[in-house]
This record gives C-alpha cells, structure tokens and sequence, in this order.
C-alpha cells in the first residue's frame, strides 16, 4: 500500500521536514512502524509536485 502524505501543520515540538511537512518522534516511529509492514509514503502536496523520500527528510530534518 502506499499512503500520500500531503501536508502535516507545524505545531510546538514538532520539526518542519519540508515547506508542508512537519513531525515529531511520535510520528517518525509511526511512519517507521508502517514502513516495517510494508507501507511506501508518496511525499508531495498535490499530484503536479515531485516526490519526495520521508525518510531522506526525517533525516535531513534532524527530528528531535
């Protein structure tokens, strides 16, 4: 299966992963525990943008 993850609003505690994307730990390990059972993430905010890897993200982001 493959979820789109479009847009996740910045709020206290969470990191901003893109210009639409942020997370916090709890996120990471639930993106992580899907992962793990086989779920790929299409990163992008409408159809016409790039794809984008979440974890290559969740990494550059440095998510605390």
């Amino acid at each position: 299966s493959t979820i789109n993850v479009g847009s996740m609003a910045h709020s206290t505690g969470k990191t901003m992963l893109n210009n639409v994307l942020s997370a916090n730990l709890d996120d990471v390990a639930t993106f992580e525990k899907m992962r793990d059972l086989g779920v790929t993430f299409d990163v992008r905010k409408v159809p016409s943008d790039s794809k984008a890897d979440l974890f290559a993200l969740i990494k550059k982001a440095n998510v605390k």
